[in-house]
Formats: structure tokens, C-alpha cells, sequence
């Protein structure tokens, strides 16, 4: 005759069951103590990571932050969502192909677009208490781009779990795509070819 334990243990394991209520306990801690905190998205500007009136959950507790996080900040008061594009010390290059923002590019096109002389370019190195950050929808984001840096004091904590953006295509400025189009074909990069 089977021993009633063993068959509770087949189908009852302490140790899968004993983490779980830890975690169940911290979490609801975290709710009451409001190191968990839920958001409505507003507006476009993270979709489709999220869309309008889309809940997400962040905390409050993180020990640092790490590029493409997703966080959640106060300016102005106004409660917004982006992603962490650039950290304190990190430097990059901008051009402003549309006149209103300043977009970055990748490293191996900054001559090419230095001797083209076509856009104003800025070199930027984010001090520390710093980040730049970016809405996954560029379009319609207002950000970083438009608005320069935002202060690390500003945010109120990470999103969680982390969400990765699901637009997996970055769009590239217009004049980076051309370049990068002629030097696959073997062209000279010149500002006739640039500008169409």
C-alpha cells in the first residue's frame, strides 16, 4: 500500500514550492511598501512595445540602470515611458537631418558625413547623473532627440520584466541608408548622390 506522503510529494515538491512564497511574500511587500508601482501608457510614442492606455508594472528598487532598459520618468510632471539609448560617459555622434532633431548614427559614418558638410553634427558625452533615452515609435516620440538629455533623478523607476522593443528594424537617418547604399555598390559618396 502506497505511503499517503509519498504520493503528496509526486505532485507536491517543497523545493519549487517554498521560492515560489518568498517571491509571493517580496512581491506583495513591494506592492504595499510602493517599490511596485503600475503606469498607463499615454500616447504612441513605445509602440507597438506598448500602445495607448497599455498598463505596465516598474519599481522603484534598481541598482543600475543598463542600456535599452524601459523607464519610467517625471518631467515637468508628467509621468513618461522610453528607452535608455546612451548611459553616463558614454559618447556618440547626432546629425539633425530634419531640422528638429538630433539624431544619432553609427560611428563609421561620422567622416563621410563630416567631409559632406550636408547637416549640423554634434558630438555628445553624457555626464554623469545623465542618460539619453528614446520612444521606440521615432516618429511620434519626443525625447532625447528633441529635448537633449534628462537627469537619472528624474526617473522613477524600471519597467519589469524588461521588455525588448518589438519594432526589431531601427530605422537609420535617410542620408546614412544612401551611404551605406553607395559604398555597397562601390560609388564615390558625394553630395550629388546624397541628395536626390
Amino acid at each position: 500500500m502506497p505511503n499517503r506522503n509519498n504520493r503528496l510529494n509526486k505532485f507536491f515538491r517543497w523545493e519549487v514550492l517554498i521560492p515560489l512564497l518568498v517571491l509571493m511574500f517580496v512581491a506583495m511587500h513591494d506592492l504595499q511598501s510602493q517599490k511596485v508601482f503600475r503606469v498607463v501608457v499615454q500616447g504612441d510614442s513605445m509602440s507597438p512595445t506598448f500602445v495607448n492606455s497599455e498598463q505596465a508594472w516598474a519599481t522603484s528598487v534598481f541598482p543600475r540602470l543598463i542600456r535599452d532598459d524601459l523607464v519610467v520618468l517625471r518631467v515637468d510632471g508628467t509621468v513618461i515611458i522610453k528607452r535608455v539609448k546612451f548611459l553616463p560617459f558614454d559618447t556618440f555622434w547626432t546629425i539633425q537631418e530634419d531640422g528638429i532633431n538630433w539624431t544619432p548614427i553609427p560611428d563609421d559614418v561620422v567622416q563621410d558625413l563630416q567631409k559632406l558638410n550636408l547637416f549640423p553634427m554634434r558630438h555628445i558625452s553624457v555626464p554623469q547623473g545623465y542618460v539619453w533615452i528614446e520612444g521606440d515609435n521615432k516618429p511620434v516620440s519626443e525625447d532625447s532627440r528633441s529635448q537633449g538629455l534628462y537627469k537619472i533623478s528624474d526617473i522613477m523607476g524600471v519597467v519589469t520584466p524588461w521588455v525588448a522593443n518589438r519594432n526589431t528594424h531601427e530605422p537609420l537617418p535617410l542620408t546614412v541608408e544612401r551611404i551605406y547604399e553607395l559604398r555597397k555598390q562601390g560609388r564615390p559618396i558625394t553630395k550629388d548622390k546624397i541628395i536626390k
